[in-house]
């Protein structure tokens, strides 16, 4: 009986809502990982993967080049408000290191306003893969990346790991706590089973919400 054990009535009762909580997240986040992706895909980029790059000469509207300028790349998988900072040369040319998007990024300067490529109406040049040689030089690399759940690679990321492998290891030693109940060491491994399901709870929100 819980009464005669290391846990108390109430710490078991806990105990269960956790599991079911961690069971729970765990669905959850199995269902937002497999539905991500399908449907309209082209706010998800092929890769998480900076596997290759875009490059072109930009232009205001009026044809003019946008030389040696900061300049606002907008992808798909990153959203209208999250565009990466770049910066064209004396030419107006742009090289920038990314991943395969299904949807070229549309340049915009600082302001707004938006920018065209080397033909009226076009986007920032097509993605062009990685080769033996490298990045053309002067070619630029942000810290910013693709979201990990908007890639088609998502579960092989670090973030889909971690989602996963909480909920598990909080309901291992929670049901070893339910069955080691009148175990001394029971209130540990209740104690370390809650963070667990507590650090499960915030890293599902950050991760998908934040």
């Amino acid at each position: 009986m819980a009464e005669d054990s290391g846990l108390g009535a109430g710490d078991v009762t806990f105990a269960i809502v956790f599991i079911v909580g961690a069971v729970l997240l765990g669905m959850a986040h199995f269902t937002f990982v497999s539905f991500s992706c399908i449907g309209d895909t082209s706010q998800c980029a092929q890769s998480t993967e900076k596997n290759g790059y875009y490059e072109g000469t930009l232009h205001y509207l009026d044809g003019r080049p946008y030389r040696s300028a900061e300049f606002e790349a907008v992808f798909a998988s990153r959203g209208e408000d999250n565009p990466v900072t770049f910066e064209t040369d004396a030419n107006g040319y742009a090289c920038i290191r990314w991943a395969e998007e299904r949807v070229y990024p549309k340049p915009r300067a600082p302001t707004g306003e938006l920018l065209v490529g080397d033909e009226p109406g076009s986007e920032l040049a097509p993605f062009h893969e990685l080769s033996f040689f490298g990045l053309p030089e002067g070619c630029q690399e942000s810290s910013e990346g693709v979201p990990w759940n908007h890639a088609d690679d998502a579960e092989s990321t670090w973030q889909n790991w971690l989602l996963f492998l909480l909920p598990l290891a909080s309901i291992g030693l929670l049901a070893t706590t339910l069955v080691a109940r009148r175990d001394d060491r029971a209130l540990r491994l209740f104690a370390a089973g809650g963070l667990l399901f507590g650090a499960n709870l915030i890293a599902f929100l950050v991760l998908w919400f934040v």
